[in-house]
């Protein structure tokens, strides 16, 4: 085998041969690129967010799986010790307390012992809404055609929760309803921080507002705005000089040029 190696600056071919059977360890369970603190709220039992296998290709093996405990400060009476955070196979059920606890994954199909993530309970205090078509809160949609909203929650310092579903009364509604029409809400337990989502479907040409809040308290909101009519794509096109470029039009309208030659 061979590889390039950088040595004072310049590339240069080393040749080897292996004389030792190397095995890749994964990375420790849920340390994925997402934040290590988990908010979740008071009384609240997830779903199964905690992977129990160190493969998730594997069959189920005692030898891959993955056991957790809750670390906890020495010292602590069982009777506070039952009022906190517990555990249930893949899941985390909180409690009323505020306790901030971390999570030891033991995995032993490598025999490793780390601290998968640490849990924090708050109350779910503002409600925020994403989308991957919309840029700045503002959409665009042809007539009859649908967006997917993505909610999700944070707590009183705007840090997102892990997951939420259920625990407050949410508002879904818009000042045009012959605009827009909210087809749907659910939830995703396979997304990282297991987003509801809301589904709006377009109706006829016109601008609608989307409001989402929580018991209707416009303190506790987030806005996007809806622009209904024909849409022009590309939206942005970036372009080099002398190419052409094709438009193409969705929904009712009609396009002056669907070729434009740019030139100096």
């Amino acid at each position: 085998m061979s590889c390039d190696i950088v040595l004072s600056g310049s590339p240069q071919q080393l040749s080897y041969t292996a004389s030792k059977l190397l095995e890749v360890v994964p990375s420790p369970p849920l340390a994925l690129g997402i934040p290590i603190t988990w908010i979740l709220p008071p009384f609240y039992m997830t779903s199964e967010i905690l992977p129990r296998l160190s493969d998730s290709y594997g069959q189920l093996d005692s030898r891959k799986s993955i056991t957790y405990n809750i670390l906890r400060v020495c010292g602590r009476n069982d009777i506070l010790k039952q009022e906190g955070i517990t555990i249930d196979g893949g899941k985390i059920r909180t409690k009323g307390s505020k306790e901030n606890v971390c999570i030891q994954a033991n995995d032993h199909a490598t025999g490793r012992a780390e601290i998968a993530c640490c849990i924090k309970v708050a109350e779910v205090s503002q409600v925020w809404v994403t989308t991957t078509e919309a840029l700045l809160h503002v959409a665009y949609l042809a007539i009859n055609s649908k967006l997917e909203l993505n909610i999700g929650y944070s707590d009183y310092l705007g840090y997102p929760f892990a997951e939420a579903h259920g625990v407050v009364p949410l508002e879904v509604e818009t000042n045009h309803p012959d605009v827009l029409s909210i087809l749907m809400s659910s939830k995703d337990n396979n997304s990282t921080h297991g987003n509801e989502h809301v589904l709006i479907e377009a109706k006829k040409p016109g601008n609608a507002l989307v409001r989402i809040s929580i018991n209707r308290n416009p303190r506790n909101a987030d806005f996007i705005l809806v622009s209904v009519g024909a849409q022009l794509y590309p939206r942005n096109p970036v372009l080099h000089v002398g190419q052409y470029l094709n438009f193409t039009v969705v929904g009712d309208g009609k396009c002056l040029a669907l070729h434009a030659l740019i030139s100096l």
